[in-house]
């Protein structure tokens, strides 16, 4: 069983760029999708963490070790008239997983959306994801009302 005693989930900076950049190279070859040219995350990941108004990067490592990350991105809602933010991404390396790494990570999430006055947080999962159907449930979160569309 993994130890959780040293754990730490933190907003990337400058200098966790090439953590969060394997990170990414790892939730992608999870999914089994393409992983994009190292020069295509280090533009992404370069500029999410120097523009924070873009969104931000949270890493959680277990004893300085990272096992996952979690993408928040900024957007706008007309309807709330105010700031909103996307959680795009919520990943942990499956020796980590129900153990609370997810939960910790979504809930600092949460926590920086209710903190800076965000509208709301929102995210979409895959129909056939029940894996993430559940958590999501687990965390008391509403399914909503809208139906996504994507070109």
């Amino acid at each position: 069983m993994n130890n959780l005693e040293n754990i730490e989930i933190f907003e990337a900076t400058y200098d966790d760029r090439e953590t969060v950049i394997n990170l990414i190279r790892m939730y992608m070859e999870f999914y089994e999708k393409p992983v994009h040219e190292k020069s295509s995350l280090d533009t992404l990941v370069n500029t999410i963490i120097k523009n924070k108004d873009l969104g931000l990067f949270y890493v959680c490592t277990v004893n300085k070790e990272p096992v996952g990350f979690a993408t928040l991105y900024t957007t706008f809602s007309t309807l709330s008239m105010g700031r909103a933010m996307i959680l795009n991404d919520l990943f942990v390396i499956p020796d980590y997983r129900k153990l609370g790494v997810g939960d910790m990570l979504f809930n600092t999430c949460k926590k920086y959306v209710q903190d800076n006055n965000y509208a709301y947080m929102e995210w979409v999962t895959a129909k056939d994801n029940i894996v993430a159907q559940n958590f999501y449930k687990k965390q008391k979160a509403n399914k909503s009302d809208w139906i996504v569309y994507s070109i």
